[in-house]
């Protein structure tokens, strides 16, 4: 879940029209994006919905808009954005508001010929917001625009079977069809008289009706249309106007609005937002090594204060190696082992945006109050390695946002400073996995990728962090790395006396190969298809890719048969043995001696060019070639045209 993004050192407390906004205003911090070049005024809402308004908007009018998107999306202000899966679909589509001067006016022309992203679902005229009378209808269509943008950006996209827009797609659609009394895929001349949802803009299509409705029903519900003028001025579109008419009227979207599960919000936003910074914050853990952080601003940072069911003397930070220590520090991260798994809470104040220092290599960090999406981290210098971020939880994995009270590793190319929660990273590169596609190994929850082939300026994208401190559990392959290549040593830490390893081959490894885990011991595992194993845990194991030895001689029909003037001649030896293969014509005499060498077990092959040992070409005919090895001699015939 998420904070508000508010500045550590002061807040920006506006009073106008009685409205209490601790938001604050900031410089556009896209100004050279030409999307959002006409644009002046900035507000940062709970870091996962933006306001950008043009210099004309008034600051009460900037800061209501902000005010009603973060009620809407902290509907009991407590500083964290109610529904986590909302925050973070929100964020990923960089939700936004525009607040225009008027309709159609240059800055709207030009954000709407250069915005290419997929967070507007809405826009603002400043004659549209008045911070006196939030949401009512007629006066303030803040927060109608608003909602349509979370609804439109966030809950269509996250919830698809409840709110999805397309006919006959989810429990919404549906629910609309019997509101209007029919699928109507256009608005029709006339709805039936059992009707309460009569929509009657033909511009709008199915799914724009569907947001609509919607709208319709969470307001209802908030009680906001609750009021005779209200009631009566919008009754040719929607008939419910009073939380107890949508209860009886609306059953299926009444229930939907209602259910938890969906965190839809349910009281109406009267423009004052602004929660205690003070927060109480519950940390989860495992048993065993964790890697935990601070959460917040406290007065003891002890481990044993924040962390009292912790081991003691098994806090440890990192700086090229790992150093016992007895406090943490913000923006640090520690490994710390627990006996058993629990939880613990942790009061102290907000920290909502936090800068660090990172050397380059490898950094043990943690992040601020609230969760980051990875992709969210403003990264300047564009010094973390993609890929790279990683958290623990009984093993290493790539981490999607530095969640409040653990701990990260984070990969760095060079010195250089990071910030989290500020709210102005746009478009970080997205991790592109060349691993798709790839054999896996899954050593007890822990994956390695193997049988593809990486450039080498790409694979410090897949480098591992050092490892846990002793008891912890890892696997990698040697160099530090998730990527093994054709023949690979694999180094285990294990606590228990046996791992069970998963494995997944879709890529083969080549006629006659075939994929081997070998363990220090010298036990052999042939690796084919899928499949899983469990065996008793040792330091190496060595994954190769080997020859598969045949179990008997073999001498095969020769390819192409009939052929001009090249053929190919295979043959198994089950045993390292002496090899000859002789060419005969059909009178027994010898033609050329192709092979006469030492050979190991396996698959061969040889191919002869229809040449006799002279080097010159032979007529067309049928030949026969044998072989020797050993006590084992087999001949065949094969047909040269000309």
């Amino acid at each position: 879940m998420k904070k508000m993004n508010m500045s550590l050192f002061f807040l920006a407390m506006l009073l106008q029209a009685q409205n209490e906004v601790c938001l604050e205003i900031e410089q556009n911090p896209n100004a050279d994006d030409d999307a959002f070049d006409c644009f002046t005024k900035y507000v940062n809402v709970l870091d996962c919905f933006e306001v950008y308004a043009e210099s004309s908007i008034p600051d009460y009018k900037v800061l209501h808009v902000a005010a009603v998107a973060a009620e809407l999306l902290d509907n009991d202000e407590d500083g964290v954005v109610d529904d986590e899966a909302l925050f973070y679909e929100l964020q990923s589509m960089q939700a936004l508001m525009p607040v225009f001067s008027y309709d159609g006016n240059a800055c709207m022309d030009n954000f709407m010929d250069n915005y290419d992203g997929d967070g507007v679902s809405a826009v603002l005229w400043r004659n549209e917001i008045d911070p006196s009378q939030p949401g009512h209808w007629g006066d303030d269509a803040t927060v109608e625009e608003v909602l349509h943008t979370i609804n439109h950006v966030g809950h269509v996209s996250i919830y698809p079977n409840v709110f999805g827009l397309a006919p006959n797609s989810s429990i919404m659609s549906d629910a609309m069809d019997i509101a209007r009394g029919g699928q109507f895929i256009q608005v029709p001349n006339n709805y039936p008289e059992e009707a309460w949802y009569h929509y009657d803009d033909y511009t709008c299509d199915y799914e724009c009706m569907a947001i609509e409705y919607l709208y319709w029903c969470i307001v209802t519900d908030m009680g906001i249309l609750d009021d005779p003028q209200t009631c009566a001025g919008i009754a040719n579109e929607w008939e419910p106007c009073s939380p107890e008419l949508f209860e009886s009227t609306d059953i299926i979207m009444h229930g939907v609005v209602n259910n938890s599960s969906y965190t839809l919000p349910q009281l109406a936003p009267d423009g004052n937002y602004c929660p205690d910074d003070v927060l109480e914050l519950t940390i989860t853990y495992n048993s065993d090594w964790n890697l935990v952080g601070l959460p917040l601003q406290v007065d003891g940072a002890s481990y044993t204060i924040l962390f009292p069911e912790s081991i003691e003397g098994t806090l440890y930070s990192f700086d090229d190696g790992y150093t016992l220590e007895i406090s943490l520090i913000q923006g640090e991260g520690y490994w710390l082992r627990f006996a058993n798994a629990g939880s613990t809470t942790i009061d102290g104040t907000l920290i909502n945006t936090l800068t660090i220092s990172l050397n380059e290599g490898w950094n043990l960090i943690t992040g601020i109050s609230s969760p980051v999406a990875v992709e969210s981290i403003s990264d300047p210098g564009g010094i973390i390695v993609s890929g790279t971020i990683y958290g623990y939880s009984s093993s290493y994995y790539n981490a999607d946002a530095i969640e409040p009270g653990k701990g990260y590793w984070i990969n760095a190319s060079a010195d250089g400073d990071v910030t989290f929660g500020d709210g102005v990273a746009r478009s970080r590169p997205v991790f592109e996995d060349m691993t798709a596609g790839a054999n896996t190994l899954t050593i007890d929850g822990q994956d390695l990728c193997f049988g593809i082939d990486i450039p080498a300026d790409k694979m410090m994208s897949y480098s591992l962090p050092p490892k846990p401190p002793p008891g912890a559990f890892d696997v990698r392959f040697s160099g530090d790395t998730r990527i093994g290549g054709k023949n690979s040593e694999i180094e285990v830490m294990s606590p228990y006396e046996t791992i069970t390893i998963s494995y997944d081959v879709v890529l083969d490894a080549g006629e006659y190969m075939h994929w081997v885990l070998t363990s220090e011991s010298g036990d052999e595992y042939i690796l084919e298809e899928d499949g899983e194993i469990t065996v008793p845990t040792e330091d190496t194991f060595t994954l190769a890719r080997v020859p598969v030895i045949p179990i008997a001689y073999a001498l095969h029909q020769n390819y192409p048969n009939p052929f001009n003037p090249i053929t190919t001649l295979r043959y198994d030896l089950p045993v390292d043995n002496h090899v000859t293969i002789i060419i005969y014509d059909l009178s027994g005499r010898e033609v050329n001696r192709i092979v006469n060498a030492s050979q190991p077990a396996g698959h061969h092959s040889v191919m002869w060019n229809s040449t006799n040992s002279f080097g010159k070409p032979v007529s067309a005919g049928v030949y026969l070639y044998q072989i020797r090895a050993g006590d084992f001699v087999q001949t065949r015939k094969m047909v040269l045209l000309k």
